[in-house]
């Protein structure tokens, strides 16, 4: 390469490393996305199973890791949202908390390009929604009830 000519970079970035969460840590999942080539780490790897989630987050968030849930309640818990905004978590939830883990893994399957893209093109903290069907990517709402952050 010649001095003046600028390299893309992008393509050169790591490839991110998604943490399951304990409402999709399971084997189907866990194994079908490493199958594809992804770097996964389980909950129960690193956490004890009834573990807070402010705790996990904060520590997942730390390493850079893309958290993956099937818990859609999550994203409209307070605390936890403070917690994905002070450690500028980044935060993939399935759509429909009520599935089976064969549903889950084909849904992050057939989304992973838009995941992938979303993941070097957002600046976090940030909560998406992966739809079931198309793998399309839609935002949350990281305020949900419209308050300052401080009184969560």
């Amino acid at each position: 390469m010649k001095p003046y000519e600028s390299e893309d970079t992008t393509s050169r970035l790591p490839e991110p490393t998604f943490f399951l969460d304990r409402t999709i840590d399971n084997p189907t999942v866990l194994n079908g996305l490493r199958d594809i080539g992804c770097s996964v780490i389980p909950h129960h790897a690193l956490f004890k199973h009834n573990e807070d989630d402010n705790v996990w987050i904060e520590e997942v968030s730390k390493k850079g890791y893309i958290i993956i849930t099937n818990d859609k309640k999550i994203r409209s818990r307070a605390l936890e949202i403070k917690s994905v905004i002070i450690h500028k978590a980044r935060m993939l939830c399935l759509t429909n908390g009520n599935m089976s883990s064969s549903t889950q893994l084909e849904i992050l399957k057939s989304g992973m390009g838009l995941i992938k893209k979303h993941i070097k093109e957002a600046v976090p903290p940030y909560i998406v929604r992966v739809r079931r069907g198309d793998g399309k990517i839609q935002k949350v709402s990281l305020n949900p009830l419209k308050l300052p952050v401080d009184q969560y």
